[in-house]
């Protein structure tokens, strides 16, 4: 079977969720011997299977909507977001038969949330970041694309029923088809234990991880657990929040 996969980032140019589940199914599928290519944002050309189309996602927005006629030598084209209307339209407008899946990996309602400045302990958060009214404005247009994709595709499916009640609804965000993210195949080594005494946090320091609330968590945590210690993985040491 021949999938084109259609995702707004891929590692290495960028580690982000979403790329990274593209990434393992991008694997999976050429491990198991079907022909899987990638069509994505960045520079890298060291694998002949992902394609990267443009620099920036102002590139992207505006070249993806030429692949309309390469989505007809696949068996299927699979969407990862919103971001690909452009080759949703191309598609139909050219009367391409390939059936096109989306799957949506998070609402857009939760990132308009997440964006928002926010206080804790009198303190103000979010706002001086610069671009979260710009972030407001992307995320609403997010959610505009988002609804016209669920119009023009084949199929549809969530990795979190609370994406779907989200972006569908109660009623059809109930009935819809969740698939979560799978995980890669393990190595031999054995796992460390996990600590019964900890928190973990794990994202990249962007302003909607909001990693920046985690002294005050911590603290919190500890007036009632002192011993309790915080794990962080995917912010680079020199930019973890201050835990003192």
């Amino acid at each position: 079977m021949r999938i084109l996969h259609v995702v707004p980032y891929f590692p290495p140019d960028r580690i982000g969720g979403v790329g990274e589940v593209a990434f393992h199914l991008h694997r999976g599928l050429l491990a198991a011997g079907h022909d899987s290519h990638v069509v994505t944002v960045g520079t890298t050309k060291d694998d002949p299977t992902v394609e990267r189309i443009a620099e920036s996602p102002l590139g992207w927005v505006i070249k993806v909507g030429a692949l309309g006629r390469l989505a007809a030598e696949f068996d299927v084209v699979h969407c990862h977001q919103g971001e690909a209307l452009a080759l949703a339209v191309a598609m139909r407008a050219l009367r391409v038969r390939t059936p096109l899946l989306t799957t949506f990996h998070v609402s857009y309602a939760e990132f308009e949330r997440a964006y928002r400045p926010y206080r804790i302990e009198g303190r103000l958060f979010g706002r001086s970041s610069g671009n979260w009214r710009y972030r407001a404005f992307t995320t609403r247009l997010h959610r505009i694309t988002d609804r016209a994709v669920l119009h023009l595709a084949d199929g549809t499916s969530f990795i979190a029923r609370s994406s779907a009640l989200e972006v569908l609804g109660q009623n059809h965000g109930s009935r819809a088809r969740v698939i979560y993210n799978a995980l890669p195949p393990l190595d031999s080594a054995p796992l460390e234990p996990c600590r019964s005494d900890g928190l973990l946090f794990v994202g990249n320091r962007s302003d909607r991880k909001r990693s920046l609330i985690l002294p005050f968590v911590l603290k919190a945590v500890r007036e009632h657990l002192p011993e309790t210690r915080l794990t962080i993985v995917g912010v680079e040491p020199e930019r973890a929040p201050a835990l003192v």
